[in-house]
């Protein structure tokens, strides 16, 4: 007789129940930041990938009091700041032709929004941001005009129940791009001064071989500017329109460069003066550039200095 056999395979297991909650924080009521920029007033001398100019917005502080678990972090660009620029990367169009913008991070200050990454609690710290800043960049021709209004950027972390809420908004309110009234008809120059030989060099303060320039101001419209120079030296200036010569190898000693307004008065640097009062369309401020000794021994060598000059208007 055959004898049957058969077995039963018994797969245990256990359902357990399980508790839990949503990562999220608690951000209390979300922020809208107003923000009024003052003009740009721009230089059409600045080539596409210059810095225009820079704004702070004052908002550190906490995002959220505390926040559970792994949570996302997001940041993005929004309204009329949300298209990419073509030609510069990292960089977003304003809304004004030739006028990009990037904007830091709420949270990473180091890094420029967009963002997404995952932020780690710890315990009942808060989560903080850092101060805003929006940096302005020439991406090519300036047509000039009002920055469009409502919101430019988010910052989002989820609420309480997970869903991802925005903590801050940035609201652009006003601001304009205007062009200078009078920028430089040739930003860079070089005035040769040639070679002399050192015994003709006479006593401290004297000047030699005066070579003259000028410097050239493109202008519209009526409102004044006010130009300032300054040595573009490491060290500092002995007299007034003093410039020490470069530190370089097979530099000369015991002479700079001294600069003086046609008169014969030294220029004063970092001291602004006023110009285009009367609606001028040209402005010529006209300068010489000589050797001068600063020390009663001179080795000779190459005598190479630099000035720097700025336009400000109000």
């Amino acid at each position: 007789m055959k004898k049957l056999t058969s077995a039963l395979l018994l797969i245990a297991g256990a359902a357990t129940a399980t508790s839990g909650w949503a990562a999220g924080c608690d951000i209390g009521a979300p922020k809208t930041q107003r923000v009024m920029l003052s003009d740009l007033i721009i230089d059409p001398n600045l080539p596409p990938g210059s810095l225009l100019d820079s704004k702070i917005i004052n908002v550190a502080g906490w995002m959220a009091q505390s926040c559970s678990g792994s949570v996302p972090y997001r940041s993005t660009m929004s309204g009329s700041w949300s298209q990419p620029n073509a030609l510069i990367p990292g960089v977003y169009d304003s809304g004004v032709p030739g006028v990009g913008v990037k904007i830091t991070d709420y949270r990473f200050s180091d890094r420029y929004v967009p963002q997404s990454t995952t932020l780690t609690s710890t315990g009942d710290n808060p989560i903080l941001g850092s101060d805003i800043q929006l940096l302005f960049y020439r991406t090519g021709d300036i047509t000039p005009g009002s920055f469009p209004g409502g919101e430019i950027a988010r910052f989002s972390l989820p609420d309480s129940d997970g869903n991802l809420t925005d903590v801050l908004s940035l609201q652009l309110i006003s601001g304009e791009v205007r062009i200078k009234s009078c920028y430089a008809k040739t930003p860079h120059q070089t005035v040769e001064l040639g070679t002399i030989h050192r015994d003709a060099i006479l006593g401290y303060g004297s000047t030699i071989a005066p070579t003259a320039f000028k410097i050239e101001l493109l202008c519209q419209g009526d409102l004044p500017v006010n130009v300032s120079f300054s040595s573009a030296s490491s060290m500092p200036s002995p007299d007034a329109g003093i410039v020490p010569i470069d530190n370089i190898p097979g530099a000369a000693t015991g002479v700079a460069i001294k600069v003086l307004y046609r008169d014969g008065s030294p220029l004063t640097f970092d001291t602004p003066r006023t110009y285009h009062q009367a609606g001028e369309r040209e402005i010529a401020i006209p300068l010489l550039a000589a050797y001068t000794p600063i020390s009663d021994t001179i080795t000779p060598g190459a005598a190479r200095a630099a000035i720097t000059f700025t336009i400000t208007q109000n």
